[in-house]
This record gives C-alpha cells, structure tokens and sequence, in this order.
C-alpha cells in the first residue's frame, strides 16, 4: 500500500477484528483465556504499528510491544506512558499459545491483558486522524 491514510486505516481493521475476537470468547460459555491474551497484545501491536504508519515510519516486523512503543515514543513523547503496559503485554505474542500455564493463572493474566488492551487501543485511537 501506498497512501499512508489508506495503510493506517488497514492496520485499524485488523485491531479491531482482534478486539471483535477478545469481546467474542469473553461471550462465549467456555472461555479460551490463552486465546484472549493472544489477541490483547496482537490488537496492541496493530494499534502500534497504525501509528506509526500514520506518521510516514514503517513498522518493525516485530512482535516485541516495548520496542514499537519505543518507535511511538520517539514520534511523540506521551507513548512513554504506554510502556509498562506494552512490557506486560509482548509475551502474550508466542508463549501463551503454549501448554505448561495453568487455566486459573490464564483467566487472571486475560482479564488484566483485556484492560491492558483497551487502554493502549483508546490511547492510541485518540491520537490518529478520525
């Protein structure tokens, strides 16, 4: 893609269609928390990388949250903020699909990662062209 407006807006779609997952199987009778942490941080990621397209930066094609916000940071200074929460999301991009963390401790990390999320997906959101 080469309109920026066109590619940011892309990325968009995308972070919302992990957010329509996370709201789904939070609705769903049998809830598959590994799952929702997955997309917590894959619609942070998208988000992350929607701004940076916005602003003309190619994206890293990276997993790692820290290292996108920090790319965001270096475009405007109040991404420093979202830090701590990007840290506490990045594992959830491969290690959570795994086996060997148990369900009660899955359903505590998705329920944080879910508020986690949706702060770092409204913050950002805020700060894109509408």
């Amino acid at each position: 893609m080469s309109d920026p407006a066109a590619e940011f807006r892309a990325w968009l779609v995308k972070a919302e269609e992990d957010r329509l997952c996370i709201r789904n199987e939070l609705n769903a009778a049998q809830k598959p928390w590994g799952v929702i942490c997955f997309h917590c941080q894959q619609a942070a990621e998208k988000y992350l990388k929607s701004f940076l397209v916005c602003r003309g930066v190619k994206p890293e094609r990276t997993h790692d949250l820290a290292q996108l916000v920090d790319a965001c940071a270096q475009l405007d200074a109040t991404f420093s903020a979202l830090r701590p929460a990007c840290v506490k999301l990045s594992d959830f991009a491969v290690d959570i699909r795994y086996p060997g963390v148990p369900v009660e401790v899955e359903e505590q990390m998705a329920r944080e990662a879910v508020e986690i999320a949706d702060q770092i997906c409204r913050t950002i959101h805020a700060k894109l062209p509408q």
